[in-house]
């Protein structure tokens, strides 16, 4: 690739003369689609009319010596980009000039005020810039920006600073010291600006001749003109200017930048915590002794059974269309009953068997002897278990006896037609349909609510435990994270206003420490400085490449959206794994995390380990498969099982920052997530999970799982699309998208949290289960996916293949059981009415959904 594409920021001083030019943190991503051919997605920002928006407009440039002149590709018609030199750089951007704004002293874009996708010609290469739309207020974009920094912030600092480690925060008790060390700093500094420390500069000025201090060049103008009235002499100038003044300034100035960053930290988790302690309250009030159906979840559920019965009906019928162009003379006839799949065959059943609809059954038994039959289907038919078919055909049967017991195998190798008389699964779905119809009328009636049922109730009781547990928690963190603010203010405050002396003093500021004993000899210097560096050592800016990075992400300002949104994404991985999961990051991870957000490298990984969960992770950004294909994020887990065995599994995520998803444009989550899973193989033919991180509400596209989550998110738990139904066996919860999002929510950092728990509690197993004997806690440690704890009080439930777990940090409540469908047994983890990733009966909240079969526990 011979360019490089950035958002660019031009301060013009007229039509054609630049003022400034500001460029984009990072680089546009560009993919490459063919030989020469290259596609980029960027943010229309129509909506930005303000003059504080610095979000920019498009820019390219050549690479590797190349030259050429960009263009717009429009039908027949070129239109050129126009050079501006960023004369900081000396390097050549290439802008597009549409139009003039004369209010606003720019040149507008047309690429950043429409949608729709425009082509470039870059020499011999061409690229294809796809824009969408953005209606996102400056407001609202800016709030990615600073959650950014003050994620950033707070992860480098945690490990390291009294002030801002959760767990300090959550059993703080003020430490004297610190405020002590704050009063010494702010006292030596008051006392140095009141009465600095006085060099003298000596200078030259004209003198009278009877007063002069000579200097050689006071000789000089002496010799010229012995008899002058004044003469160059030696002045001696007071200055507060110093080594020593100016880096009291500099120590000044950084107290006041760290202590604004951990009070900057704790007002947000203050704001956070505080809607959070507002929404578990609110979640508290709300429990009533009655249940809310949610009406349309239940209008949509009745109607996909009403389809799923027109296809059980209609598969049939037209599968004997394609039998009547075989043209078989065969009529012999069978009637079959369906009784169990034998092994992983899909051809080979169990069956209870007659030759014609008078007679009795045969079960099996033969001569006395225990035993069963076997119908073959040579050709792949599409029936079911618990159906009684009626087949018209040509088959043979072998008898033979096996480990004690008849066999009766029929093999049918010629099919001309095969008729449905009776299904199991059919009338039990006509008669679910029917109490569901009859339950939603008289639910109607009422309002959409009925009052609890026992069982509902006992739940509804563990689940408030566990609510005014974290309530109580929450509460105490908010008003922890208040003190601190408060406590910081009127230190910044006086810290503030003592930078203004310096200012005024005109003392600048320098990082060398002076090589003057004035810092040693005087008291007031020295306890300046041994305050400063205690200060830095209790904020946990004591490492340099910490406080550099911080400081320069406080000063980003232009950035990529769509790349700020990837970075921002990257950061609730860390804050999920260490703040929610208690994983411990590997050795010079900060060094790493520096990398890949500030200095825009990829490939890179990082280790995160649990002892007491069993689980090591390893958190990938931008990681190359085996495929070549580069998703933003992949996390590998290798999870420790009871048996010793190691089980690996990975799962992809890919940021997109697509404000409407629904848009044509997209697709919907539908289509953006079968592009990365199918198309792109993020999946690696189907080892891999895919999951979309987006910002759009109202991204699922029918209510269908009546959870308050599934309204913007998807998590793989029913049959959703119009090309996931075949999937539905294996690939249950590997597949989805989800909205995160700061905007609009206090609580958005659980749908990261709901679905990474997903993938390290379920993802991790093999929950296709022993049918006879299924075994329902999983093979890897069980932790509690609300705080991540791993002290867990085990009881057995209704029966012995049921286990209820509690966590004794947190009081969360988890059931593991297992579908009740005999041929189905896929394990089933409930956790709780909010932390449930199952899908939920319509009419039944308190029964999960089975994701491989769609039966309910």
């Amino acid at each position: 690739m011979n360019f490089e594409a950035r958002f660019i920021n031009i301060r013009w001083r007229d039509k054609t003369h630049v003022g400034s030019v500001k460029l984009s943190a990072q680089p546009i991503d560009v993919e490459s689609v063919g030989k020469g051919e290259y596609c980029a997605d960027i943010i229309s920002y129509s909506t930005l009319n303000d003059d504080k928006s610095e979000f920019g407009q498009f820019a390219v440039r050549p690479l590797n010596n190349v030259e050429f002149t960009p263009f717009i590709i429009n039908g027949t018609d070129k239109l050129p980009l126009q050079p501006v030199v960023d004369f900081k750089t000396g390097l050549t951007w290439w802008v597009e000039k549409d139009k003039w704004d004369k209010d606003r002293n720019q040149w507008q874009s047309r690429m950043l005020t429409g949608v729709g996708s425009v082509i470039l010609s870059l020499g011999s290469e061409e690229l294809e810039l796809r824009v969408a739309a953005s209606t996102f207020t400056y407001e609202q974009l800016d709030r990615y920006l600073s959650d950014f920094k003050l994620d950033f912030s707070e992860l480098l600092l945690d490990d390291e600073s009294y002030l801002t480690s959760r767990g300090k925060l959550d059993n703080l008790v003020l430490n004297e010291d610190i405020f002590k060390t704050l009063d010494t700093f702010v006292e030596s500094i008051t006392a140095i600006v009141a009465n600095p420390k006085v060099d003298l500069i000596e200078t030259l000025s004209p003198q009278p001749r009877g007063r002069v201090r000579p200097t050689n060049k006071t000789f000089i103008e002496y010799i010229k003109n012995p008899y002058a009235k004044s003469y160059s002499g030696r002045v001696a100038t007071p200055t507060t200017d110093n080594a020593e003044n100016r880096y009291a300034h500099f120590m000044l100035k950084q107290t006041v930048f760290m202590l604004g960053v951990i009070k900057n930290i704790a007002q947000q988790q203050y704001d956070t915590d505080s809607r959070k302690v507002t929404s578990y309250q609110s979640r508290i009030d709300g429990v009533s002794p009655y249940v809310l159906v949610n009406a349309e979840a239940v209008v949509n559920a009745i109607s996909r059974l009403k389809e799923q019965r027109n296809q059980m009906e209609s598969r049939l019928g037209n599968f004997n269309k394609s039998l009547s162009k075989n043209n078989l003379t065969a009529n012999k006839e069978l009637f079959v009953h369906l009784t169990g799949q034998f092994g992983d065959s899909k051809n080979l059943f169990f069956a209870k068997i007659k030759s014609s609809a008078n007679k009795p059954w045969h079960d099996g038994k033969l001569n006395g002897l225990d035993g069963y039959n076997l119908v073959l289907f040579s050709v792949k038919v599409p029936v079911e278990i618990g159906c009684v078919y009626r087949i018209v055909g040509n088959w043979q049967y072998d008898k033979r006896t096996r480990r004690g017991k008849s066999v009766i195998e029929i093999n049918i190798r010629g099919l001309n037609r095969i008729d449905l008389l009776g299904s199991d699964k059919l009338e039990k779905l006509t008669n679910k349909i029917n109490s569901m119809e009859a339950e939603a009328e008289t639910l109607a009636k009422n309002g959409w609510k009925r009052p609890l049922r026992q069982n509902e109730k006992t739940a509804q009781q563990r689940e408030l435990a566990s609510l005014q547990e974290m309530h109580t928690r929450l509460r105490a963190k908010v008003g922890m994270a208040d003190r601190l603010t408060q406590y910081f203010v009127p230190f910044i405050q006086a810290l503030k206003s003592l930078q203004v002396k310096f200012e005024r003093l005109g003392i600048g500021v320098t990082g060398n420490f002076p090589s003057s004993m004035t810092y040693i000899q005087n008291r007031i210097y020295s306890n300046a400085n041994k305050a400063y560096k205690s200060i830095i050592n209790f904020s946990g800016f004591n490492e340099d490449n910490v406080f550099e990075a911080i400081q320069k992400s406080d000063n980003l300002k232009l950035i990529n959206i769509s790349s700020l949104y990837e970075r921002w994404c990257l950061l609730q991985f860390f804050k999920v794994l260490i703040f929610k999961f208690r994983y411990q990051p590997e050795k010079g991870w900060k060094e790493k995390l520096i990398a890949s957000v500030l200095n825009n490298e990829k490939d890179i990984s990082i280790s995160f380990t649990n002892k007491a969960a069993g689980r090591d992770i390893t958190l990938w950004y931008e990681k190359i498969l085996s495929n070549r294909r580069t998703p933003d994020f992949l996390l590998e887990v290798n999870a420790q099982g009871d048996n010793g065995q190691v089980y690996t599994r990975s799962f992809v995520f890919d940021a997109k920052f697509y404000q409407d998803i629904n848009d044509p444009k997209h697709g919907g989550i539908s289509q953006v997530i079968k592009h990365l899973y199918f198309d792109k193989d993020y999946s690696e033919k189907g080892q891999n999970g895919v999951f979309v991180l987006h910002p759009s509400n109202d991204a699922v596209p029918v209510a269908i799982n009546p959870q308050s989550w599934a309204q913007h998110s998807f998590l793989g738990e029913i049959t959703m699309f119009d090309w996931d139904n075949a999937m539905r066996e294996q690939q249950y919860h590997k597949y989805g998208a989800i909205k995160l999002s700061p905007i609009d929510t206090a609580s958005y950092l659980d749908e990261l949290q709901r679905l990474v728990g997903m993938c390290l509690q379920y993802g991790v197993e093999n929950n296709k289960l022993n049918k006879q004997h299924p075994i329902t806690l999983t093979d890897s440690t069980e932790f509690c996916i609300q705080c991540g704890g791993t002290d867990l009080n085990y009881s057995q439930g209704n029966n012995d293949k049921v286990w209820w777990a509690t966590c004794n940090d947190c009081k969360h409540f988890t059931i593991y059981s297992y579908c009740s469908n005999s041929e189905c047994r896929t394990r089933l983890v409930k956790n709780g009415d909010y932390w449930n990733y199952h899908s939920i009966e319509a009419l039944e909240p308190i029964n999960v959904q089975c994701p491989a079969c769609s039966e309910h526990f």
